[in-house]
């Protein structure tokens, strides 16, 4: 609109200052009577229904959103998320329920450590992570006591965590942090059984010098996910891909699961944030959806952030443009069919505002609209492009699919 305003609004006003002056001037034709067209031109000609056409459907979708669970943060999302190319999906606690749970302990060699998911639940007191939360919930069904002093704790993004306990300096976390470290995890590399009903992590602790144990940890997929990745794969989105910092077999896993065709593993929060570049660089428009701190830098690059608005972490919502307050992964495919119904409907109401206009112009230069006629024109436009626009406002009655157009 603003681009299509740059260039009518002076179009029309030198056009009624040539139609008041030309004839007068060049034919001899009486002031009066062009003059009086040039002002009914000027009337009928008046943006009204163009500049209200926009922001009433814009404003109508976004509360048909947030009747929805749905809050969007500004118009602009509203436009941009149904002209997306590339939906870029975190899995924990996005394609996942995000409360994962400890299945299995493998100890490895608890020499001189005979608790090792008591030094497990202490490192990971302090955190709020989803996996840390469920160490401690299964350390504390156990009885142990995670009241000690953690000495030069240091959270390892993407990595884990490590600290020093009792004189003794461990590390939790996945594979890539031990591969740093220089410990070979060859021998539990083949330890990632799939669990039948969701997403299966390792999680290790152990030493710069060995590895003491291995924890499994379940984290079930939502009950929407795989419904909301074939919506999806039937929209008109070029690609649909997970991110997640879970290793291959575990990221292939779920992947397979959920019929999607492509998946990033082993990811760092700085990884997802150069996939999500690398897709922009390309022309694409990006949608980022996740639920935390890890995901903050994809979510702000992203051409628009989602975020899982109960289960999400405060940066995540702060950074996203769009938030999913019910974390419903089916709320997806609903906002980007209202966006494009709603593209559809500015698109509509500017042809007829536009084709209306250009029908009254062309009687007013010929002499067959007076005033009356341009401002019923003006006026019956404006509300016709408001009445079509707050057809946003309905419920769809087909909420978890796509919308009926």
């Amino acid at each position: 609109m603003d681009k299509f305003a740059n260039y009518y609004t002076p179009f029309v006003v030198i056009l009624a200052v040539l139609i008041a002056t030309i004839p007068p001037v060049l034919f001899a034709q009486p002031f009066e009577i062009w003059f009086r067209k040039a002002l009914i031109l000027l009337v009928i000609s008046c943006p009204c229904a163009l500049v209200i056409s926009t922001p009433v459907a814009i404003v109508s979708a976004i509360g048909n959103a947030s009747k929805e669970g749905i809050l969007v943060k500004g118009g602009v999302y509203i436009e941009e998320i149904g002209r997306v190319d590339v939906i870029a999906l975190d899995k924990t606690g996005t394609l996942t329920k995000g409360n994962p749970v400890v299945t299995d302990i493998q100890v490895i060699d608890d020499t001189n450590c005979p608790d090792p998911l008591k030094i497990a639940g202490v490192l990971e007191n302090s955190s709020e992570h989803p996996i840390a939360k469920a160490i401690i919930a299964e350390a504390n069904k156990k009885g142990y006591s995670l009241n000690f002093k953690v000495k030069n704790f240091k959270a390892i993004i993407g990595k884990g965590v490590e600290g020093v306990i009792e004189d003794t300096h461990y590390y939790l976390g996945n594979m890539r942090l031990f591969e740093e470290i220089g410990i070979n995890i060859d021998k539990i590399r083949d330890v990632n059984n799939d669990n039948q009903k969701g997403s299966v992590s390792k999680i290790i602790l152990g030493t710069k010098e060995k590895i003491i144990s291995v924890f499994t940890l379940s984290d079930d997929l939502r009950s929407d996910s795989k419904e909301a990745i074939r919506c999806l794969n039937r929209m008109d989105i070029e690609k649909v891909v997970m991110l997640t910092g879970d290793n291959e077999g575990t990221a292939k896993s779920i992947a397979t699961k959920l019929e999607l065709e492509d998946f990033r593993s082993n990811l760092l929060p700085e990884d997802k944030l150069t996939i999500v570049d690398e897709y922009i660089d390309k022309g694409k428009r990006v949608a980022m959806v996740g639920d935390g701190i890890n995901d903050g830098p994809a979510l702000a690059k992203a051409n628009v952030g989602i975020a899982m608005g109960a289960i999400g972490t405060d940066s995540a919502l702060e950074t996203a443009d769009i938030v999913l307050m019910g974390d419903e992964l089916m709320k997806i495919p609903y906002i980007i069919d209202l966006s494009k119904k709603t593209i559809r409907i500015i698109k509509q109401n500017i042809v007829f505002a536009i084709s209306l206009k250009a029908i009254f112009m062309t009687l007013a230069v010929l002499g067959l609209a007076n005033m009356w006629m341009a401002i019923v024109a003006d006026t019956g436009a404006a509300i016709i492009v408001i009445l079509n626009g707050m057809r946003l406002l309905k419920n769809f009655t087909n909420k978890n699919s796509q919308l009926d157009h």
